[in-house]
Protein backbone atom coordinates (compact mmCIF):
# COMPACT_ATOMS: atom_id res chain seq x y z
CA UNK A 1 0.00 0.00 0.00
CA UNK A 2 1.66 3.68 -1.10
CA UNK A 3 0.39 5.03 2.23
CA UNK A 4 3.56 3.14 3.94
CA UNK A 5 5.52 2.34 1.29
CA UNK A 6 8.88 4.08 1.43
CA UNK A 7 8.70 7.76 0.63
CA UNK A 8 11.67 7.60 -2.03
CA UNK A 9 9.85 9.26 -5.19
CA UNK A 10 9.53 5.82 -7.12
CA UNK A 11 6.01 4.53 -5.45
CA UNK A 12 2.82 6.62 -6.06
CA UNK A 13 -0.75 6.39 -6.32
CA UNK A 14 -3.12 6.58 -9.28
CA UNK A 15 -5.86 8.35 -7.00
CA UNK A 16 -9.73 8.84 -7.68
CA UNK A 17 -12.34 10.70 -6.14
CA UNK A 18 -13.69 7.25 -4.90
CA UNK A 19 -10.18 7.45 -2.44
CA UNK A 20 -12.05 10.58 -1.26
CA UNK A 21 -15.65 9.03 -0.90
CA UNK A 22 -13.52 6.18 0.91
CA UNK A 23 -12.73 8.06 4.09
CA UNK A 24 -16.67 8.28 4.98
CA UNK A 25 -17.84 4.97 3.40
CA UNK A 26 -15.27 2.16 4.81
CA UNK A 27 -14.81 2.96 8.37
CA UNK A 28 -12.13 0.37 8.76
CA UNK A 29 -10.53 1.75 6.16
CA UNK A 30 -6.59 2.21 7.28
CA UNK A 31 -5.91 4.99 5.65
CA UNK A 32 -6.56 8.93 5.12
CA UNK A 33 -5.52 10.33 1.43
CA UNK A 34 -5.32 13.60 3.18
CA UNK A 35 -2.04 12.24 4.60
CA UNK A 36 -0.54 11.38 1.38
CA UNK A 37 1.70 13.66 -0.59
CA UNK A 38 -0.50 15.41 -3.59
CA UNK A 39 1.87 15.47 -6.64
CA UNK A 40 -0.47 16.49 -9.85
CA UNK A 41 -3.92 16.56 -11.20
CA UNK A 42 -4.83 13.96 -13.81
CA UNK A 43 -8.16 15.39 -15.02
CA UNK A 44 -12.32 14.86 -14.54
CA UNK A 45 -14.51 12.75 -16.40
CA UNK A 46 -18.41 13.95 -16.04
CA UNK A 47 -21.20 11.77 -15.52
CA UNK A 48 -23.97 11.59 -17.11
CA UNK A 49 -28.08 10.83 -16.15
CA UNK A 50 -29.43 8.30 -18.55
CA UNK A 51 -32.55 6.80 -18.32
CA UNK A 52 -34.48 3.89 -19.81
CA UNK A 53 -35.58 5.16 -23.47
CA UNK A 54 -39.61 4.59 -22.34
CA UNK A 55 -39.51 6.40 -19.46
CA UNK A 56 -41.46 9.33 -19.61
CA UNK A 57 -39.41 12.07 -18.81
CA UNK A 58 -37.48 13.77 -21.35
CA UNK A 59 -35.07 16.00 -18.68
CA UNK A 60 -34.84 16.57 -14.85
CA UNK A 61 -37.96 19.24 -14.31
CA UNK A 62 -39.99 16.19 -16.01
CA UNK A 63 -38.09 13.38 -13.74
CA UNK A 64 -38.45 15.28 -10.55
CA UNK A 65 -42.41 15.34 -11.25
CA UNK A 66 -42.64 11.28 -11.83
CA UNK A 67 -40.35 10.86 -8.89
CA UNK A 68 -42.66 13.15 -6.76
CA UNK A 69 -45.98 11.42 -8.19
CA UNK A 70 -44.91 8.02 -7.10
CA UNK A 71 -42.29 7.36 -4.32
CA UNK A 72 -42.08 3.80 -4.53
CA UNK A 73 -42.25 3.31 -8.01
CA UNK A 74 -38.83 3.75 -9.59
CA UNK A 75 -35.33 2.64 -9.06
CA UNK A 76 -31.75 3.46 -9.73
CA UNK A 77 -28.62 1.33 -10.45
CA UNK A 78 -25.41 1.79 -9.36
CA UNK A 79 -22.03 -0.22 -10.08
CA UNK A 80 -21.98 -1.46 -6.15
CA UNK A 81 -23.34 0.31 -2.75
CA UNK A 82 -20.39 3.13 -1.76
CA UNK A 83 -19.30 3.83 -5.59
CA UNK A 84 -19.46 7.36 -6.84
CA UNK A 85 -22.80 6.43 -8.80
CA UNK A 86 -24.40 5.59 -5.75
CA UNK A 87 -23.06 9.19 -3.67
CA UNK A 88 -24.19 10.94 -7.02
CA UNK A 89 -27.55 9.49 -7.05
CA UNK A 90 -28.15 10.20 -3.11
CA UNK A 91 -26.60 13.37 -3.46
CA UNK A 92 -29.10 14.17 -6.27
CA UNK A 93 -32.08 12.69 -4.26
CA UNK A 94 -31.11 15.18 -1.41
CA UNK A 95 -30.90 18.33 -3.76
CA UNK A 96 -34.41 17.38 -5.44
CA UNK A 97 -36.43 15.88 -2.82
CA UNK A 98 -37.23 12.87 -4.05
CA UNK A 99 -36.94 9.20 -3.27
CA UNK A 100 -35.60 6.31 -4.70
CA UNK A 101 -34.76 2.39 -4.81
CA UNK A 102 -30.99 1.67 -5.27
CA UNK A 103 -30.05 -1.09 -6.76
CA UNK A 104 -26.35 -2.46 -6.81
CA UNK A 105 -25.31 -4.57 -9.22
CA UNK A 106 -21.52 -5.77 -9.59
CA UNK A 107 -20.56 -3.45 -12.17
CA UNK A 108 -21.52 -0.83 -14.61
CA UNK A 109 -21.86 -3.19 -17.41
CA UNK A 110 -25.16 -5.19 -15.77
CA UNK A 111 -26.89 -2.32 -14.30
CA UNK A 112 -26.86 -0.83 -18.18
CA UNK A 113 -28.12 -4.15 -19.47
CA UNK A 114 -31.03 -3.82 -16.99
CA UNK A 115 -32.06 -0.26 -17.62
CA UNK A 116 -32.07 -1.39 -21.33
CA UNK A 117 -33.92 -3.86 -20.75
CA UNK A 118 -36.05 -1.51 -18.40
CA UNK A 119 -35.96 -3.53 -14.66
CA UNK A 120 -34.68 -0.53 -13.64
CA UNK A 121 -35.15 3.23 -14.62
CA UNK A 122 -32.31 5.13 -13.94
CA UNK A 123 -28.24 5.71 -13.04
CA UNK A 124 -25.46 8.22 -13.00
CA UNK A 125 -22.70 6.75 -15.32
CA UNK A 126 -19.54 7.98 -16.08
CA UNK A 127 -19.40 9.40 -19.72
CA UNK A 128 -17.18 7.02 -21.11
CA UNK A 129 -19.18 3.79 -20.38
CA UNK A 130 -22.36 5.55 -21.24
CA UNK A 131 -21.75 7.51 -24.41
CA UNK A 132 -21.94 4.67 -26.83
CA UNK A 133 -25.32 2.96 -25.40
CA UNK A 134 -26.62 6.74 -25.78
CA UNK A 135 -25.03 7.28 -29.22
CA UNK A 136 -26.83 4.11 -30.32
CA UNK A 137 -30.52 4.96 -28.58
CA UNK A 138 -30.12 2.45 -26.35
CA UNK A 139 -30.81 4.85 -23.15
CA UNK A 140 -31.21 8.69 -23.21
CA UNK A 141 -29.39 11.08 -22.03
CA UNK A 142 -31.43 13.71 -19.85
CA UNK A 143 -28.62 15.77 -18.01
CA UNK A 144 -24.96 15.53 -17.41
CA UNK A 145 -23.36 16.13 -13.24
CA UNK A 146 -20.77 18.96 -14.37
CA UNK A 147 -21.26 22.44 -13.49
CA UNK A 148 -20.43 22.80 -17.54
CA UNK A 149 -21.80 21.21 -20.57
CA UNK A 150 -20.02 18.83 -22.06
CA UNK A 151 -18.21 18.65 -25.15
CA UNK A 152 -19.51 14.86 -25.89
CA UNK A 153 -23.20 15.63 -24.85
CA UNK A 154 -23.70 19.79 -26.21
CA UNK A 155 -27.14 19.74 -26.23
CA UNK A 156 -27.73 17.52 -23.18
CA UNK A 157 -28.43 20.27 -20.11
CA UNK A 158 -26.84 20.27 -16.78
CA UNK A 159 -28.40 19.05 -13.86
CA UNK A 160 -27.76 22.40 -12.06
CA UNK A 161 -29.43 24.05 -15.05
CA UNK A 162 -32.37 21.90 -14.88
CA UNK A 163 -33.91 22.88 -11.57
CA UNK A 164 -30.89 21.76 -9.26
CA UNK A 165 -28.81 24.36 -8.28
CA UNK A 166 -25.37 23.67 -7.24
CA UNK A 167 -25.32 20.13 -8.42
CA UNK A 168 -21.85 19.62 -9.61
CA UNK A 169 -20.03 16.25 -9.16
CA UNK A 170 -17.76 14.16 -11.38
CA UNK A 171 -15.11 11.35 -11.03
CA UNK A 172 -11.52 12.78 -11.20
CA UNK A 173 -8.26 10.86 -10.85
CA UNK A 174 -4.87 12.27 -9.06
CA UNK A 175 -1.57 10.91 -8.12
CA UNK A 176 0.07 10.80 -4.92
CA UNK A 177 2.77 9.96 -2.80
CA UNK A 178 3.93 8.41 0.19
CA UNK A 179 3.48 11.47 3.02
CA UNK A 180 7.28 12.48 3.39
CA UNK A 181 8.07 12.19 0.00
CA UNK A 182 10.68 14.67 -0.90
CA UNK A 183 9.74 17.79 -2.28
CA UNK A 184 12.44 17.88 -4.76
CA UNK A 185 10.80 14.66 -6.13
CA UNK A 186 7.19 15.60 -5.91
CA UNK A 187 8.47 18.87 -7.74
CA UNK A 188 9.95 16.60 -10.57
CA UNK A 189 6.72 14.31 -10.92
CA UNK A 190 4.59 17.04 -10.87
CA UNK A 191 6.74 18.63 -13.95
CA UNK A 192 6.42 15.44 -15.82
CA UNK A 193 2.43 15.27 -15.78
CA UNK A 194 2.55 19.06 -16.93
CA UNK A 195 4.57 18.35 -19.42
CA UNK A 196 2.20 15.84 -20.43
CA UNK A 197 -0.55 18.26 -20.17
CA UNK A 198 0.86 20.66 -22.29
CA UNK A 199 1.02 18.20 -25.64
CA UNK A 200 -1.58 18.74 -27.55
CA UNK A 201 -1.51 15.01 -28.83
CA UNK A 202 -1.62 13.20 -25.37
CA UNK A 203 -4.24 16.32 -24.31
CA UNK A 204 -6.48 15.00 -27.58
CA UNK A 205 -6.32 11.31 -26.52
CA UNK A 206 -7.08 12.08 -22.88
CA UNK A 207 -10.54 14.42 -23.91
CA UNK A 208 -11.35 11.65 -26.89
CA UNK A 209 -11.67 9.23 -23.51
CA UNK A 210 -14.37 11.43 -22.53
CA UNK A 211 -12.08 13.09 -19.63
CA UNK A 212 -11.20 17.15 -18.81
CA UNK A 213 -7.26 17.40 -19.07
CA UNK A 214 -5.49 18.47 -15.56
CA UNK A 215 -2.46 19.93 -14.65
CA UNK A 216 -1.26 22.17 -11.87
CA UNK A 217 0.16 21.65 -8.40
CA UNK A 218 0.21 19.71 -5.61
CA UNK A 219 -1.19 22.26 -3.91
CA UNK A 220 -4.62 22.49 -5.80
CA UNK A 221 -4.74 19.02 -5.59
CA UNK A 222 -4.40 18.86 -2.19
CA UNK A 223 -7.09 21.62 -1.76
CA UNK A 224 -9.13 19.54 -4.41
CA UNK A 225 -8.70 16.19 -1.92
CA UNK A 226 -9.70 17.98 1.46
CA UNK A 227 -12.92 19.41 -0.25
CA UNK A 228 -13.95 16.38 -1.74
CA UNK A 229 -13.82 14.41 1.64
CA UNK A 230 -15.50 17.08 3.23
CA UNK A 231 -18.12 17.31 0.57
CA UNK A 232 -18.71 13.45 0.21
CA UNK A 233 -19.06 12.75 3.95
CA UNK A 234 -21.89 14.87 3.88
CA UNK A 235 -23.69 13.28 1.14
CA UNK A 236 -22.90 9.63 2.95
CA UNK A 237 -23.90 11.07 6.62
CA UNK A 238 -27.66 11.82 5.49
CA UNK A 239 -27.89 8.79 3.11
CA UNK A 240 -26.26 6.83 5.63
CA UNK A 241 -24.21 4.67 3.87
CA UNK A 242 -21.43 3.28 5.49
CA UNK A 243 -20.07 -0.53 4.61
CA UNK A 244 -17.80 -3.06 6.64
Amino acid sequence: MVAKARADGYTVLFGAVHHAIAQSVYPKLGYDIRELTPVGFLGRVNHVLIVNKDLPANNVQELVALLKADPDKYSYATPGAGTMQHLMAEYFKDATGTEMTHVPYRGSAPAIVDIIAGNVHMMFETMPSAIQHIRAGSVRAIAVTSSQRSAHLPDVPTVAESGAPNYDATSWYGIFAPAGTPPQAVAALNKAINAGFADPAFTRRWVEMGAEAGGGTPEQLAELTRDEVARWAEVARRANIKIG
